[in-house]
């Protein structure tokens, strides 16, 4: 079935090239007597919005090493790329513009082009039909990227850099992960991090694992990561899921709020605001007084922390452990929270405990992170308060 969607997609994508190339008085450059693109090589697609943070030219960062993969003679690769900018995005016509200018090499014409009048049609056929799906924004930048869940869900494999819905989702054996979860001051060093990654996935994992056929032509160990995939991301990324949590996490909580903070002519509402106001004139009095920890063979770590509350009470304030992968140079990727509850307040200090629960193996660390707390605060990020130790 999906060789008949890419075959579908490929004749499609000749089509529009031819059409959008007459239009310019130009005629396209066929491959043998078919056109563009192949109907039984590995497709790529790469389709979105074109915004510079989604460095949809990462691809091209070494043109002779992408040049060699798309030609190999008995694994060659070929990309479709589609999408528009923002009416108003200079740049992001400027990237769609290189795209093509590329596309129109010697090395890559043929094998790599960029569809014009990009609509959910199109987005349609490019999700049935491709055989991987591309993303490649810098992060942390990628809020979600939907496109791939789609493409998923019709059994391409992903491939993208470690952020948005794939961070989440990332799974090995199931996709592909580009780059590393590290975030370089440099971008010019993530780029080069980055673009050399998909060069090694591409000459490597993907097409050795497309190209290995058994006596009836099926790769096997494409297949089962397609089935895989499908299983393990269509059920959890999806639009029930989205609605449902939007609708559990956010729409009910805020009208739940909304309805307290409005009874008795505002009354909690007023009552929240003066809290308020006090927690921020104190917040600056505040301090972290002494911290230790106990290994627990059982749970994982013992932690104790003393605080002086300054100006306010421990009922103020809300205290965590955000714990995680920790590197040599002491940073801390957050893989969780442990809340610690208040024990006691002796001499105006407030002792809190809790655990926290390491689960993986490798240097683990944990930072200390202290909120405002009240009962109708239902976010007390939106405070802009906090203190770390």
């Amino acid at each position: 079935m999906h060789e008949r969607q890419r075959e579908r997609l490929v004749l499609r994508a000749r089509q529009q090239h031819a059409d959008a190339m007459m239009s310019r008085g130009r005629s396209a450059t066929p491959r043998g007597s078919g056109g563009v693109l192949d109907t039984g090589t590995l497709t790529i697609g790469f389709a979105r919005r074109f915004a510079g943070y989604k460095r949809a030219t990462l691809l091209f960062r070494d043109p002779q090493r992408l040049a060699a993969i798309l030609n190999h003679a008995e694994r060659p690769v070929q990309f479709i790329f589609a999408g528009k900018a923002h009416p108003r995005d200079e740049p992001a016509k400027a990237l769609i513009r290189e795209v093509v200018a590329l596309s129109e090499r010697p090395e890559f014409r043929d094998r790599l082009i960029l569809l014009e009048g990009y609509d959910m049609e199109l987005a349609r056929s490019l999700v049935q039909g491709c055989d991987v799906w591309l993303n490649t924004p810098l992060r942390p930048l990628e809020a979600s990227g939907t496109s791939g869940m789609k493409a998923c869900a019709n059994g391409a494999i992903h491939m993208s850099v470690m952020d948005g819905w794939w961070w989440e989702a990332y799974q090995p054996g199931l996709g592909w992960a580009v780059g590393r979860s590290r975030l370089d001051d440099d971008p010019e060093a993530q780029d080069a991090f980055d673009a050399n990654s998909i060069y090694d996935l591409l000459e490597n994992d993907l097409t050795q694992s497309f190209y290995e056929r058994d006596h009836e032509g099926v790769p096997g160990d494409w297949v089962r990561r397609m089935k895989a995939s499908v299983s393990a991301f269509g059920p959890v990324f999806n639009t029930s899921r989205m609605v449902a949590e939007y609708a559990t996490k956010a729409y009910e909580p805020a009208a739940r709020s909304w309805h307290i903070l409005k009874a008795d002519a505002l009354a909690a509402a007023r009552d929240q605001a003066r809290w308020l106001d006090n927690v921020r004139s104190g917040w600056d009095s505040v301090r972290v007084r002494e911290l230790s920890h106990a290994r627990n063979e059982a749970t994982g770590l013992g932690v104790t922390v003393t605080i002086d509350p300054g100006q306010l009470t421990p009922e103020d304030l809300r205290v965590d452990a955000v714990f995680g992968p920790a590197g040599p140079d002491g940073s801390l990727a957050s893989h969780g929270v442990a809340r610690l509850d208040f024990v006691s307040l002796a001499a105006g200090e407030a002792l809190y405990r809790g655990e926290v629960p390491f689960t993986e193996g490798g240097r683990q660390g944990y930072a200390i992170r202290i909120l405002p707390a009240h009962p109708n605060l239902h976010d007390p990020f939106a405070s802009q308060l906090a203190h770390w130790a």
